[in-house]
């Protein structure tokens, strides 16, 4: 049986690295919007989800359903 203080430590592990994979997100696309760059911002964008779906591959399908609908509504840069 686990003890309640190995599902404390691994539940602790996670939160940290999902803080920091958000973080560091968030600064990979504040750093390209400065540069108001569209291809700059692109780049950043598809490497933040390619990361994503290496970090988190649950989050695919969800990710497959936002790209489609940014596609549908017009905004064609949206998830490319």
């Amino acid at each position: 049986m686990i003890s309640m203080s190995l599902w404390l430590t691994l539940h602790l592990i996670g939160v940290v690295l999902f803080v920091g994979n958000i973080i560091t997100a968030a600064l990979c696309k504040m750093r390209a919007d400065l540069t108001k760059n569209s291809v700059e911002i692109h780049s950043a964008v598809k490497n933040i989800l390619c990361r994503l779906y290496i970090y988190d591959p649950g989050s695919c399908p969800h990710h497959r359903l936002w790209q489609f609908n940014g596609c549908t509504r017009g905004n064609a840069n949206v998830g490319v």
